[in-house]
């Protein structure tokens, strides 16, 4: 019989994921929640990203959108929900955006930021400078009562 931090345990090692042995239970589940959320994210029938979670289909999926398919499954799940997540907001943020290589280096390039790195890795940066700026200009808007 199984208790419950051992089945966490177990259900984040058949995941890819590493564990300690002095973690707790409430980190043990935290983390296979935010894992789980990923997994259902990627194949939801809504707007299925991926057609499995099979290393195969991940890799085929990263390909898809140009960004890096190498790695581990965990890698990769990770990287995919990352991606998706963030061109998401941006589009959330501008409907016009696409997440295309050229657009986020022209983005990247009017924000006199690197345009070097993955394609993953400019998109995490345009979204991290737009909430950047976006924080800062609700700060000025919150002081400025004109």
């Amino acid at each position: 019989l199984l208790d419950n931090v051992s089945a966490l345990r177990e259900a984040l090692l058949v995941r890819g994921e590493g564990c300690s042995e002095v973690e707790l239970a409430v980190q043990m589940f935290d983390r296979l929640a935010e894992r789980l959320k990923q997994e259902c994210f990627l194949i939801s029938p809504h707007r299925k990203l991926t057609q499995s979670l099979a290393l195969e289909d991940l890799q085929a999926a990263c390909a898809e959108r140009m960004i890096s398919s190498s790695g581990s499954r965990t890698e990769l799940i990770r990287r995919l929900f990352l991606f998706q997540r963030n061109c998401d907001h941006m589009v959330t943020l501008d409907p016009t955006f696409v997440c295309t290589l050229g657009r986020m280096q022209d983005m990247l390039t009017a924000r006199s930021l690197s345009k070097i790195g993955a394609k993953e890795e400019l998109l995490n940066r345009l979204v991290e400078s737009i909430g950047t700026s976006s924080l800062a200009a609700s700060r000025i808007n919150s002081h400025c009562n004109i």
